[in-house]
C-alpha cells in the first residue's frame, strides 16, 4: 500500500505582526482576519500531523518556521483525539470567581555601577472565568476550542480549551458581566455566542 504524505505549503502569508495578536492558549488570535494562528513552530512532525488530521485541510492558519515547510510528512501517526464533524452547538459550564491578583516584585541585579531596576508589586481587581467545553449532545468534551470575550465588540480576552475541555483566563472586574460577550468556536462545530448574567462576576 503507497504510503500516504502530508506537505505544508504556505500560499499567501499573513502580513499582520505576531507580536500584536491576542496570545492563545496554541498561538494567537489574528483581530484582522478574526481567525486562530496555531504557533507550530515547536511542534514535531508527529504534532503537526496528529494536530492537522483532527482538522479540515485549508481552513487552518498557523505559525511556521521556515525548515518546516515544504517537506513531506508521513500520515502514519495516530490521531490523539479524533472528534466527530457535527454541525451542533457548543454548551459551556463556566465557574466565576472574584479576587485580587498580586503580581510578583521582580528585582534585576546590575553591575555595581548601573542602578538596580525594580517592578512594584501591583494589586488589580480581576475575576476567573473557567468552564468546560462539552459537546451539547453527547456530553464529551471539545479540545481545542476557542473562547473569546468582547467588550462593545472589542476583544480584551482570550483563551482555548485543553485536551480536556477546561479552559481559563482572567477578566477585569470594573467591567459588568451583562456588557461581556463570550464566542465559543470550533472548527467542526457552530460558533457559539453566549451573553454572561448581569451578577455573573
Amino acid at each position: 500500500m503507497k504510503k500516504k504524505y502530508l506537505n505544508i505549503q504556505v500560499d499567501e502569508p499573513c502580513h499582520e505582526s505576531w507580536e500584536k495578536m491576542t496570545p492563545l492558549n496554541r498561538g494567537r488570535f489574528c483581530g484582522a482576519c478574526e481567525k486562530e494562528v496555531v504557533d507550530f513552530t515547536q511542534f514535531s512532525d508527529q504534532q503537526i500531523v496528529a494536530f492537522l488530521k483532527n482538522k479540515k485541510l485549508g481552513t487552518v492558519c498557523g505559525r511556521f518556521q521556515t525548515q518546516q515547510l515544504g517537506r513531506s510528512l508521513p500520515l502514519h501517526y495516530p490521531s490523539n483525539n479524533p472528534l466527530i464533524t457535527r454541525a451542533i452547538g457548543i454548551a459551556i459550564a463556566g465557574l466565576l470567581s472574584t479576587g485580587a491578583v498580586r503580581g510578583q516584585s521582580l528585582s534585576l541585579d546590575r553591575p555595581a555601577q548601573q542602578k538596580e531596576l525594580v517592578i512594584q508589586d501591583q494589586i488589580e481587581q480581576q475575576s476567573k472565568f473557567s468552564g468546560k467545553i462539552i459537546d451539547k449532545e453527547t456530553g464529551e468534551a471539545v479540545v481545542f476550542a476557542n473562547i473569546l470575550v468582547f467588550h462593545n465588540e472589542t476583544l480584551i480576552q482570550g483563551a482555548e480549551s485543553d485536551f480536556n475541555g477546561d479552559f481559563s483566563l482572567l477578566l477585569p472586574s470594573d467591567i459588568p458581566a451583562n456588557e461581556l460577550e463570550v464566542q465559543v468556536s470550533q472548527i467542526e462545530y457552530v460558533t457559539t455566542q453566549i451573553d454572561l448574567p448581569q451578577n455573573a462576576l
